[in-house]
């Protein structure tokens, strides 16, 4: 799920989503596409109702309700505009007043400050993280839930690996520096250095800059079944991006992570680096 783009009244109109609290769910349920853009409609262009089902069904836009014209019986509707992620990796709205403030602390034209926040309630916010994106965290637990602005009915893996860059989340390591060091393993897919490994490349990088030599050694305990048995000495040549371990023949992969994309299966993985110098040209 992308950011949120600077949007056309035509696009925002296309991401705004209807829904109906289901009594029997005890849950917001999206009204079918079409039903969703006529209530969309409406409210843009003053109507204040919308018949469906055969006239059976009446919106009132306005006071945000359906009424069943035989039973009498109505459920409250809602604009959608904001999402977040619930336990099982479903989307779900916000409340309107929640999303307007979404929408006005975080406009998609502009940067805004790394600690800034908005208030679900006691326990949770909505703050943003790597990429641009923006999560909600439960500060008790730190837990973290995507947020969204396009609504899907498909369910997303809960992030793992996507921090928050609020300074109250944040590690002293990560405070100093929002970069992370990764190696290319066999199976094609990239493992991120242990903290303390990270910012000592990171130190070496900017001395290699200044004129350093571009190498470090990793020292490590290799383990087998949780026992450690050998210290093993690999190491990381900057210039190269080549990462050498004692235990294996072949060499791996470096890649300086300052740009992160989600994969399908939730965890977070580097862009190269020549497209991360982009992406900064672009966004920052």
């Amino acid at each position: 799920l992308p950011p949120r783009p600077k949007q056309s009244t035509a696009m925002a109109q296309a991401y705004v989503t209807w829904f109906y609290w289901s009594r029997a769910t005890s849950n917001w349920v999206a009204f079918d596409e079409d039903e969703s853009l006529e209530l969309e409609a409406a409210i843009l262009t003053g109507i204040p109702e919308v018949t469906f089902g055969g006239g059976n069904f009446t919106a009132y836009v306005d006071q945000r309700i359906q009424r069943n014209s035989d039973t009498h019986q109505e459920r409250r509707i809602l604009r959608g505009t904001w999402f977040y992620q619930r336990h099982n990796g479903e989307f779900t709205p916000y409340k309107e007043a929640i999303a307007d403030q979404i929408e006005l602390s975080f406009p998609p034209d502009r940067d805004v400050p790394l600690d800034t926040q908005v208030e679900i309630d006691a326990d949770r916010i909505v703050c943003q993280a790597a990429g641009g994106r923006l999560v909600q965290v439960q500060k008790s637990t730190k837990g973290v839930r995507l947020v969204t602005a396009r609504y899907t009915e498909d369910r997303q893996p809960k992030p793992v690996d996507l921090r928050p860059l609020h300074p109250d989340f944040q590690t002293g390591a990560e405070k100093r520096s929002a970069v992370r060091w990764w190696w290319k393993a066999d199976d094609g897919k990239y493992m991120a250095f242990e903290e303390e490994v990270s910012n000592r490349l990171e130190k070496a990088h900017k001395e290699e800059e200044a004129g350093g030599t571009g190498s470090v050694c990793v020292r490590r305990q290799s383990s087998s079944r949780g026992l450690s048995f050998s210290s093993q000495e690999d190491s990381v040549d900057l210039a190269t991006r080549r990462f050498r371990r004692d235990s294996r023949p072949t060499e791996s992969t470096v890649v300086r992570g300052t740009w992160h994309f989600q994969r399908s299966d939730g965890r977070l993985e580097p862009y190269s680096e020549d497209v991360a110098e982009e992406l900064e040209k672009v966004f920052v």
